[in-house]
């Protein structure tokens, strides 16, 4: 909405989401937004509703400080923590779209509380059954062309066959 303050309506969009995902690159660690950002949701939400995505970079040089550490109320550095990411960092600082696919089930499984495998598991299903479908509709339609040709052929062939009869019918007079 229009606001007089950026961070007002940033901390009230915090305030009204269950997760906060962070897309994460080395240029995370240098942006203060960011980092204030996953500060105010630590202190609203808990730890386990930071879903993190790598996609550069590893988790050493590309997550916040305060997604691998926690800390006391001077700030200093109590624990460190590992977090589960989502991984679709390729070579060459590229996104791995095959690994996409699977780290977004990944996603969907931490924000619906099961297992991932579970839901992996569900969805390769869901592929084969889309799969098995799409490759059943294509039989359906070449049976269906196919029957299409042969009524085709043999209205052609009866035809044939009528005018070879009447060929024959006009020679036998020609021939009297």
């Amino acid at each position: 909405p229009a606001t007089s303050s950026l961070t007002d309506s940033i901390y009230y969009a915090l305030d009204h989401t269950k997760f906060l995902i962070v897309i994460c690159s080395p240029a995370l660690p240098l942006s203060k937004w960011c980092e204030a950002e996953i500060r105010y949701f630590l202190k609203t939400h808990d730890r386990d509703h930071i879903l993190a995505v790598l996609t550069d970079g590893d988790p050493s040089e590309s997550f916040s400080p305060y997604m691998l550490h926690t800390f006391d109320e001077e700030g200093n550095i109590t624990g460190d923590v590992e977090p589960l990411a989502a991984n679709i960092a390729g070579e060459n600082h590229t996104i791995n779209n095959k690994a996409f696919k699977k780290e977004i089930v990944r996603l969907y499984a931490a924000m619906i509380g099961c297992p991932f495998d579970a839901l992996w598991q569900r969805e390769r299903r869901a592929r084969t059954n889309r799969l098995l479908s799409i490759a059943g509709a294509g039989v359906v339609v070449m049976a269906v062309f196919l029957g299409v040709v042969l009524n085709r052929n043999a209205r052609i062939s009866e035809q044939n066959e009528q005018i070879l009869a009447q060929n024959d019918q006009i020679l036998e007079q020609n021939d009297q």
